[in-house]
């Protein structure tokens, strides 16, 4: 297994969350600006060669943008590519809140996307998996936990808010056994 991924993934993200936030200045020596004693301090396990090697590596990808001043410095801003791929990221680290208590309601999420947006429809199934959703048939999931918020956001970034749906129900009917052995409730 290559080891440097992690480390080359880690820089990337570092890269992006700094440029969501501000402008990235880099003179020969370093960083420049207002923001340096901060920059150097989060960058600092990173080589000054290796982060340009990043930037020019993410700038061929369209993730930002870059350009050169007057006095020779590169600025470095979030391309709006970059800034998807960020809440993609963003995306893939949610979780769901799990209360003390269950208020006794599943959350079922139905969804018919199109075959045009196969891929969306994908994605989709894929985050609710990784969310912790039961898959109970191809199109349909649930979950005990509230989730109306993180739902919004995934159907909201691949565009498919029109064809899914979430429903409330206090009961799964035959499903409802192996639905409370999988999230290990007792209703």
């Amino acid at each position: 297994m290559n080891k440097k991924k992690p480390y080359k993934r880690e820089l990337t993200k570092l890269i992006l969350e700094t440029l969501r936030d501000s402008v990235l200045v880099i003179t020969l020596a370093g960083f420049a600006g207002p923001l340096a004693p901060k920059l150097l301090t989060r960058f600092a396990k990173y080589k000054m060669w290796y982060i340009r090697q990043q930037l020019k590596r993410l700038q061929r990808l369209k993730l930002i943008a870059l350009r050169e001043d007057h006095e020779g410095r590169i600025i470095a801003k979030l391309a709006p590519k970059g800034k998807a791929a960020l809440e993609r990221g963003e995306l893939w680290q949610m979780n769901l809140k799990k209360p003390v208590k269950w208020d006794g309601l599943w959350r079922v999420v139905a969804f018919d996307v199109p075959t045009v947006k196969k891929v969306s429809r994908e994605f989709l199934r894929q985050h609710l998996k990784a969310l912790g959703f039961y898959h109970i048939q191809k199109s349909i999931f649930v979950c005990p936990y509230p989730c109306e918020e993180e739902l919004c956001r995934v159907c909201k970034f691949y565009e498919i808010e029109k064809h899914v749906s979430l429903l409330l129900a206090t009961s799964l009917g035959l499903h409802e056994k192996a639905v409370c052995y999988h999230f290990k409730l007792h209703p």
